[in-house]
């Protein structure tokens, strides 16, 4: 009976996996092979890897028939075990007992990492699930004229798009520049599941909207990627007016690891200085725990900061945004985080409380949303957006209200 529940529970999986756009949810069918280990079949027919090859036709190979081949072993245990009439249609009158299967040769598990190198490689081929450091072309948006990576340096990471109202003709337009996450070793500006509906929503306020690449790691470090920033800053001011826009109302807004970076030019106004950068309106950090990147390596933190900010804690003083902060930050700053993140919180108080002990102008804001949930939100209508449009209105303004709390 217990194998039978495992079964059970495996009838669906099967089913997900042959659907047309092949493993849905990666993660969960991962999780539930994991489940699945004690069934025998399953075991030996290792799911991902599924191969038919019928007489006079080639082999075919792909999600959907390793999902044919689950379900085919999984009716077979069934019938093998009397729950299910076989070919003839004939019905075992009891079920064998488990006790007989227990001696059985323990066979090799599944091979769940094949089937998830298999679903990465299937949703980044159009770039809806995938974080890979190539985007392709980004999703439609409609009402917006886009052209497609402007040359702000000579590396070809060092690209960006800019999207404008369609048929725009007036004066100059603000700016938003739009800074993707990724861990400082992937992402790209045109892949959908980061730029989402961004671009279309801030053209229909009368907006420009920029999405750039920086150069990733291991090729650039992270003081190499803050200059990537502001050498896009200063490649759109400097061709502001061709571009018919406005220098003064750029925006600069930062996810994950693209907020690290904001944070960490902002509050180096040498930097600003050296890069030929008028200071710009205002930043918004969203979601970051890496702005004091000295008291984060000293505790349990993520496994990847280690490659990307290596054991020198003098790196990780000059990459610690609230550590270099020693006057005011070049421009007010608008630090949004989830609520429920503890690290998160934790490094917007500290860079806030340095900031405006400076002289400086900075907000926290915690909102009761995920850390992807906070990017996917940015654009649509709900509390981060109308924050970030707030600010850009009146980036010193006195208040700036979440869900059931002040943020200055």
């Amino acid at each position: 009976m217990e194998r039978l529940a495992g079964l059970r529970e495996a009838q669906p999986l099967a089913r997900r996996v042959c659907q047309p756009d092949g493993l849905r949810d990666a993660e969960g069918d991962v999780r539930e092979h994991h489940r699945l280990r004690h069934v025998p079949q399953l075991r030996r027919r290792k799911l991902g890897a599924g191969v038919e090859q019928r007489p006079g036709q080639p082999a075919q190979h792909g999600p959907a028939h390793a999902g044919i081949h689950a379900l085919r072993a999984v009716r077979r245990h069934r019938q093998s075990l009397g729950a299910e009439p076989d070919a003839a249609g004939r019905r075992p009158l009891r079920l064998q007992p488990a006790r007989r299967l227990r001696g059985l040769p323990r066979p090799p598990a599944v091979n769940t990492g094949l089937l998830w190198r298999l679903a990465r490689a299937r949703r980044g081929a159009d770039g809806r699930r995938a974080w890979g450091d190539q985007g392709g072309d980004p999703l439609p948006q409609p009402g917006t004229d886009c052209q497609r990576d402007l040359a702000y340096g000579e590396h070809p990471r060092q690209r960006l798009d800019l999207y404008r109202p369609h048929g725009t003709s007036g004066g100059p337009l603000p700016l938003i520049l739009y800074v993707h996450g990724g861990g400082w070793r992937r992402g790209d500006k045109a892949l959908p599941r980061l730029l989402d509906h961004k671009p279309a929503h801030w053209s229909r306020r009368g907006w420009a909207f920029a999405a750039m690449n920086y150069r990733l790691w291991p090729e650039a470090d992270v003081l190499a990627q803050c200059e990537d920033l502001a050498q896009a800053i200063a490649f759109l001011q400097r061709r502001a007016q061709p571009l018919a826009l406005d220098p003064s109302r750029l925006m600069l807004v930062g996810h994950s690891a693209g907020a690290q970076l904001a944070a960490l030019l902002v509050a180096s106004p040498a930097r600003v200085a050296a890069a030929g950068v008028v200071p710009w309106r205002g930043t918004v950090v969203v979601d970051t725990a890496a702005l004091d990147m000295v008291e984060v390596m000293q505790r349990p933190h993520y496994r990847f900061y280690d490659p990307v900010f290596g054991p020198d804690p003098a790196y990780w003083a000059a990459v610690s945004a609230t550590r270099v902060l020693d006057g005011p930050p070049a421009t007010p700053v608008l630090l949004v985080h989830g609520a429920a993140r503890d690290d998160a919180r934790r490094a917007a108080q500290g860079f806030a409380e340095r900031a405006r002990a400076c002289g400086g102008s900075a907000a926290v804001l915690p909102l009761p949303l995920g850390h992807g949930d906070l990017n996917d939100s940015l654009g649509m209508p709900g509390p981060c957006t109308q924050a970030i449009e707030a600010f850009a209105a009146d980036p010193r303004g006195e208040t700036l209200r979440g869900p059931g709390e002040t943020a200055f």
